[in-house]
């Protein structure tokens, strides 16, 4: 896991808003589960066959059965209700990036389907919101706008507020990320992965001082990717205070595990602070040696 993230200018913005979302197929996947009947509990007069393949979790047959359906008669709530979710189901189980984003797109266009024939319900407000924060950063508004929906009716899900909150990061507005990262908290949810969320939220507002306290933790532990993304903000927290020692030996440690464009450009940051061009762009040369796209490295070359 790995992202690319610092002060400054609008870009560098951008790089630090990717840090919420490393990890995040585990992260939701395991809040997700047990959320798989949420809105069925009142469609009665579902049919056996499609509530069996719903059970079953055989969510490639249920898209096909609806599918099916749907070509005969395209307002069958059922099938678009049925086939919405396993389209977003399917896409949550996908590796391979553009099949995943295939099966989120059918998935939102089964709901807005849906939604020309009934209400908007917090239910299926709560699951479009999470289809469009699955589509990427460009759909963050309208993740935030369905999700608070739901949350402004009342509706309750083991995963709302994680995904409000990372949708919020990826809106840039960090004291909301942090409020519902620390009202999931208040709520028993704990992981480290929500950990590092809540202090990313809470460097990005200043807060050093309690992030530190969430990372250190991680940054000791025996999780190797928990340990290197809490080494890397560590070392980012302590550069942007201007405790350059500190952040140098979190940096330094950080690659003795497991080498890191990111921290190799902290580290050519902060020896450029410190006058030393050469070091600075040796730093410079190998975090483009680790990841050639290396935007913020490159730029750093160039200029110096």
């Amino acid at each position: 896991m790995s992202a690319l993230y610092v002060s400054g200018s609008s870009g560098r913005r951008r790089g630090r808003r990717s840090f919420f979302f490393i990890g995040i197929g585990v992260f939701l996947s395991l809040i997700l589960a047990g959320g798989a009947f949420f809105f069925w509990k009142n469609e009665e007069t579902m049919s056996q066959s499609l509530r069996s393949l719903l059970e079953a979790g055989d969510y490639i047959a249920l898209k096909d059965e609806t599918e099916g359906i749907l070509e005969e008669n395209p307002i069958d709530q059922h099938a678009l209700l049925l086939n919405a979710y396993a389209n977003f189901m399917l896409g949550m189980g996908e590796i391979e990036e553009e099949q995943r984003q295939e099966f989120f797109d059918a998935s939102i266009v089964a709901f807005r389907k849906l939604l020309i024939l009934r209400s908007l319900t917090p239910e299926i407000a709560y699951m479009l919101g999470k289809a469009y924060f699955h589509k990427g950063e460009f759909y963050a508004d309208l993740s935030s706008y369905y999700l608070d929906y739901a949350l402004s009716k009342g509706y309750e899900a083991a995963d709302l507020l994680e995904y409000l909150g990372l949708s919020a990061a990826r809106e840039g507005d960090y004291s909301k990320s942090s409020e519902f990262f620390l009202r999931a908290k208040d709520q028993g949810k704990d992981s480290p992965l929500l950990d590092l969320a809540l202090a990313r939220s809470l460097i990005e507002l200043g807060d050093y001082d309690r992030a530190h306290d969430l990372l250190l933790p991680l940054a000791e532990q025996s999780n190797r990717e928990y340990q290197v993304e809490a080494l890397l903000l560590l070392g980012e927290l302590h550069y942007r205070a201007q405790r350059y020692e500190d952040a140098r030996d979190y940096l330094e440690k950080l690659v003795q595990i497991q080498e890191s464009a990111e921290a190799y450009f902290y580290l050519g940051e902060i020896a450029s602070h410190a006058g030393d061009q050469i070091k600075a762009r040796s730093f410079w040369r190998k975090a483009l040696q680790i990841n050639p796209n290396h935007l913020l490295s490159l730029e750093r070359l160039s200029a110096h």
